[in-house]
């Protein structure tokens, strides 16, 4: 395996029985690479001096020490006539079929005694670390964290970081999984940015791709037999987790989540895909990364978050119906997503699932979900009563679904890469936002949603190989065939890109306003214990267009009304007649009402503390 853990302050050991590991004690390196179908390994530097011949023994492991500065770029050969990088590099400072470099592990951290943020009070922010800022790097990110925290989220969550082919890509097509991307930065560069984020709150969150590897520069097979012959996906290799070899593929994975919580100081981990995360073991690979974080979790006294992107619910993901099970801290849920964009009906069906408008957004508000896994089921009463028994009266489930309006692939998989605001309006967003934001799920916005942003982001990568980047750039038509792809972008193109360069909003923004007042209210309602799934009832009438929801407490009580569309001419007709109105999405700026509107309303109970939201 390839276990990352700290011996000393300057010893750092990445154990044998895996791929590829080192012992690093002082200016002492010693190699341990498993690669049995090699005969000989030699140890380079970038002069090609060579620094070591390493040995093989019986079990294909190569081993060999070398006396070395640090940071030491270096290259291995293998067979004598082909040089190649490490696979499992730590930082590779000029591209993926460059030179790997081992560096100093000393970093001045000052997070000591943060702890994380709870589950229950997470709102994140799903950013990409290279359209973020103007320059694209982690600092360029550091230096805008003033506006995270004014906007008042608590938790960053950044597209894969692990190295990637040419100067930009979304990141999921990593191929050095322990290299942190260095398009961004350096890797004390990316510690920086992660102490800051702790020292004002905010936890961070690294969206992490084990389902494949990516098509260019993926050298792992050139050691060892790591990929599936039985599985595969459409992106690129799977691993092998459960072939003869399994113990070798699945190490790299669980070591690998290990090493960015424990080197990085990351506050937990969103694996993507995991439905293509295909393993057919008793014990599968999922459970063994649960098992092995929460490990970590109780070693280190620190909240360690653990997400699954399945994007519809599956209860024994978040459930331990097995008993005795560690299961994943929350999910990706996206069916309220889909079904508020198809009331919005802007011709874009980003899914292979059906929705169809206003009476899936009242199921998904009522239960949380409308289809279920492994396999993807439409669901019924009985589906709901089987995975929940007593627990659907409360829906405490709702509390591990992550919720969101817009993500990255929603925004992203669209031809042009535009916005919902840009599809459906600038009122409708508004008005659909507090479905998100001020329901007991755990709320998650896209980078830009925010303050309506005008750029775009779309689909876009750098890769080298001139027939890869061909393929890609037809292969994107043909992936959303039924979509109008005139006037769009070819991923490839560098401009793809740098459209996608987000710029920070002027303080007046309306949409940025409105989103303000809606956290600042989420984290009241949080903080006086109203806003929970107990306290939680469905208010809809979906023939006018009316959505929403109540919670009472027994003491207190507040309605969430939204108006998309439909034929109301008052949000009174849920029967919130005695309420004052706290906040309306049509009097942040004086905006006019329209058939599209959202407001907040307080009953006349009082909540302590309550008063009112400034900016």
């Amino acid at each position: 395996m390839i276990l990352y853990r700290y011996l000393q302050d300057t010893t750092r050991s990445h154990q044998t029985q895996g791929m590829k590991s080192f012992t690093l004690n002082g200016n002492q390196i010693e190699f341990h690479v498993w690669a049995p179908k090699l005969g000989s390994m030699e140890v380079v530097g970038l002069d090609d001096k060579l620094l070591a011949t390493l040995q093989k023994n019986s079990e294909g492991v190569f081993t060999g020490t070398i006396t070395a500065k640090l940071p030491l770029q270096y290259y291995f050969v293998i067979d004598g006539n082909r040089k190649l990088p490490d696979p499992c590099s730590e930082f590779l400072p000029v591209d993926v079929h460059g030179p790997s470099e081992i560096g100093s592990s000393d970093f001045p951290w000052s997070d000591h005694d943060w702890r994380g943020v709870d589950k229950s009070d997470l709102m994140i922010y799903e950013l990409h670390l290279g359209t973020f800022s103007d320059d694209g790097t982690y600092e360029g990110c550091r230096r805008q964290l003033d506006y995270l925290c004014k906007l008042g989220v608590n938790a960053i969550e950044f597209l894969p970081l692990a190295q990637c082919p040419g100067r930009w890509n979304w990141g999921y097509d990593g191929v050095s999984f322990f290299a942190p991307n260095r398009n961004y930065g350096s890797v004390e560069d990316l510690k920086r940015l992660i102490d800051d984020c702790h020292g004002r709150g905010i936890s961070v969150i690294h969206d992490v791709v084990y389902n494949h590897v990516g098509p260019e520069g993926n050298y792992l097979g050139a050691y060892g037999k790591y990929f599936s012959k039985k599985h595969g996906t459409p992106w690129g290799s799977a691993f092998d987790f459960d072939g003869p070899h399994r113990d070798k593929a699945r190490s790299i994975v669980v070591d690998n989540a290990i090493y960015w919580l424990d080197e990085f100081h990351f506050d937990g981990i969103r694996l993507d895909a995991i439905h293509y995360m295909f393993d057919d073991s008793e014990y599968s690979i999922q459970q063994e990364v649960c098992d092995r974080v929460r490990e970590f979790e109780n070693r280190v006294g620190k909240r360690i978050h653990l997400i699954g992107e399945a994007n519809i619910y599956d209860h024994q993901l978040i459930v331990d119906t097995a008993g005795n099970r560690h299961t994943y801290s929350a999910i990706w849920a996206d069916d309220l997503m889909h079904a508020v964009l198809s009331v919005a009906d802007a011709g874009d069906h980003l899914t292979p699932r059906t929705y169809a408008g206003a009476n899936d957004v009242e199921e998904a508000l009522t239960h949380g979900y409308l289809y279920q896994g492994p396999e993807m089921v439409r669901v019924d009463d009985d589906d709901r009563k089987s995975n929940h028994g007593n627990e659907l009266s409360n829906r405490d489930y709702l509390a591990s679904l992550i919720v969101a309006l817009q993500t990255h692939d929603s925004v992203g998989n669209h031809p042009q890469g535009k916005r919902l605001h840009q599809l459906a309006g600038v009122e409708f967003q508004k008005a659909a936002a507090p479905l998100f934001w001020l329901y007991p799920a755990i709320p998650m916005m896209f980078m830009g949603e925010e303050f309506a942003a005008d750029s775009p982001f779309m689909f876009f990568a750098d890769f080298l190989d001139d027939k890869l980047r061909r393929n890609v750039n037809r292969g994107r038509k043909k992936e959303y065939p039924h979509h109008d792809w005139k006037n769009s972008l070819k991923p490839c193109d560098a401009q793809a890109f740098f459209e996608c360069k987000m710029k920070l909003p002027e303080p007046d923004n309306e949409v940025l306003i409105w989103y303000h007042l809606l956290i600042e209210l989420r984290k009241r309602w949080r903080s006086s214990g109203l806003l929970a799934s107990a306290n939680l009832s469905i208010k809809c009438d979906a023939e006018k267009g009316l959505f929403g929801f109540s919670y009472n407490d027994g003491r207190n009580g507040a309605f969430v009304v939204s108006q998309l569309g439909g034929t109301s001419d008052s949000v009174y007709e849920l029967g919130c007649y005695e309420a004052q109105i706290l906040l309306d999405s049509h009097d942040v700026k004086g905006g006019q009402r329209s058939a599209n509107s959202a407001f907040a309303i307080l009953n006349n109970q009082s909540i302590a503390g309550m008063g009112q939201i400034e900016i």
